[in-house]
């Protein structure tokens, strides 16, 4: 009697039921959401008024307006671009061979821009983190940080930079993980190229990036071709200076001695004061800087401690949000040294950091997010969790 095998056949698949197809598409339709309404905001607060003009805005715009007018990238003064990259006003300029007027061209830019950095936070959240709670509420406090909405609101640059920065610094990470590969890196150095041209400060970006790729020993080659295709544009832009005005980079007369205490201090009061609204006492900055640190550093022991549990790659390189972390620590290097020795301490204001508000923000959430995975895991294995 021969015993006969038997054959297992495949499990069928099963289709999606419709609740979990509601939640496969219901994130991101709320992302976008956030997004729209973000802009909207945006839109509505600045329609009565306009959007808000200072000093540095009169320049982007004038700047605007005499390159359309063909007399050069040049201010009311008639002075050439010196104080600011040229690629802001260039692209109002642009903007308006469709008829659309400087400062309405500045307002449209800034909103697309906020309305966008909203989206791919969410999105890049979406895609890194387990929890959709998390990257909501992420997501939620882009969209409506005082802060944040009041400097897109303006005629300034920060709007742009914010985005160009994080689609830069998003494409590096796919590189690292090596999701893409060259085509991410492609990305990473174009839109660190736009960073650079559109805020000097842009600098930092294309520093990151090749500090990531040497701190990877198997891509020398890539910080190379990197950092090449991302320097030229700002090279350029040094070179015009130099020939034409004879500096690189307009100077400031430094209006009060520094120091590097006095500026780390000044540092961490603005950024205590772009989460705290001004109303806060300052004695509250200590307390709210001591409860994160220890909240972050406990995190980040536990995450770097349990890493391999939860990694994809045995690299620390290749660990989500990690370029985001080594841009807000190479942008605070340059604003704690560079800035106040090179310009004067009196010229750190709040708007100089609003470019770190969403790299810290997304690198708080996927550690927290990390972190908690971390603990619901110590608990089921502890039998709290069936």
């Amino acid at each position: 009697m021969h015993l006969q095998t038997q054959r297992k056949t495949p499990p069928k698949l099963q289709p999606k039921s419709d609740m979990q197809r509601l939640k496969s598409v219901s994130l991101p339709t709320f992302l976008i959401l956030v997004a729209v309404l973000g802009a909207v905001h945006i839109l509505v607060r600045t329609s009565t008024y306009g959007a808000t003009i200072t000093p540095d805005s009169v320049c982007y715009l004038s700047m605007a307006a005499n390159l359309s007018a063909g007399e050069g990238l040049q201010d009311f003064n008639g002075a050439r671009l010196l104080s600011w990259p040229p690629l802001f006003p260039a692209l109002l300029s642009a903007l308006g061979l469709a008829g659309i007027e400087p400062a309405d061209a500045g307002r449209l830019v800034n909103v697309a821009a906020f309305g966008l950095t909203i989206l791919l936070s969410g999105l890049y959240l979406r895609r890194t983190i387990a929890s959709p709670l998390l990257a909501v509420g992420a997501t939620l406090v882009i969209a409506t940080s005082f802060n944040l909405n009041h400097f897109v609101s303006g005629i300034w640059t920060e709007s742009s930079f914010i985005l160009f920065t994080l689609l830069a610094l998003t494409q590096m990470e796919s590189f690292l993980n090596r999701r893409a590969s060259w085509p991410s890196l492609a990305a990473a150095a174009v839109f660190s190229a736009l960073a650079a041209v559109t805020k000097y400060a842009g600098v930092t970006v294309i520093f990151t990036g090749i500090l990531l790729l040497l701190l990877r020993r198997e891509s020398p080659r890539a910080a190379a071709v990197y950092g090449a295709v991302a320097s030229v544009p700002l090279a350029a832009v040094l070179a015009y200076n130099y020939v034409a005005l004879g500096a690189l980079v307009a100077s400031y007369a430094k209006s009060e001695a520094t120091s590097l205490s006095h500026s780390l201090r000044r540092t961490v009061f603005l950024l205590y004061r772009e989460i705290v609204p001004t109303t806060a006492p300052d004695w509250f900055a200590y307390l709210l800087l001591a409860a994160g640190g220890l909240v972050v550093l406990g995190a980040a022991v536990v995450c770097m401690r349990h890493r391999n549990e939860l990694a994809e790659t045995p690299s620390l390189i290749s660990q989500p949000a990690l370029a985001f972390a080594a841009f807000a620590f190479v942008y605070l290097a340059f604003i704690v040294v560079v800035v106040p020795f090179r310009f004067g301490a009196s010229i750190m204001r709040i708007r100089f950091l609003m470019p770190l508000y969403v790299p810290l923000l997304l690198s708080a959430t996927v550690l927290l997010d990390r972190f908690l995975g971390i603990q619901s895991k110590g608990w089921a294995s502890a039998g709290n969790i069936p």
